[in-house]
């Protein structure tokens, strides 16, 4: 059985690849390298991103959640976005009867979000692809 963070990266590689049949994207992974991203994504038209993929769990329409990067992941990450690279943190929040993705920069450690304000998948369809691309801190 699978973790909810490996479900989750694995149907955001599907919807990469159902929505764009020239897109490119991989579960990246380094047994011997900590702090390696989740996900590499490259969409047409957008440039390559490296996202790390988090799941929280909330109980209220307001809550604060804790993103759960750890230290080496979070240095990965800054030392990627020092070099030019677009880097993000996806956490998917599960708030019961459904779920959405929050997008922030690597350097955030914990959100009080709107459970409203999250991104969303209609149920049976696909995750918003080109949304999450083409702004993958949500700001």
């Amino acid at each position: 059985m699978s973790s909810p963070e490996l479900k989750f990266q694995r149907q955001i590689i599907e919807d990469v690849d159902k929505a764009h049949p020239h897109a490119f994207a991989i579960k990246m992974s380094n047994r011997f390298l900590a702090g390696i991203p989740d996900l590499l994504i490259k969409v047409p038209k957008n440039e390559i991103v490296f996202i790390e993929a988090k799941v929280a769990k909330v109980k209220v329409k307001t809550s604060a959640i804790d993103v759960n990067t750890t230290g080496i992941q979070r240095a990965i990450l800054k030392a990627m976005e020092s070099a030019g690279i677009s880097v993000a943190v996806w956490v998917l929040v599960d708030a019961g009867e459904k779920s959405g993705i929050f997008r922030c920069h690597w350097s955030v450690t914990s959100a009080t979000i709107d459970v409203d304000k999250l991104i969303y998948r209609p149920r049976g369809q696909r995750w918003p692809i080109d949304e999450l691309i083409s702004n993958p801190i949500g700001m």
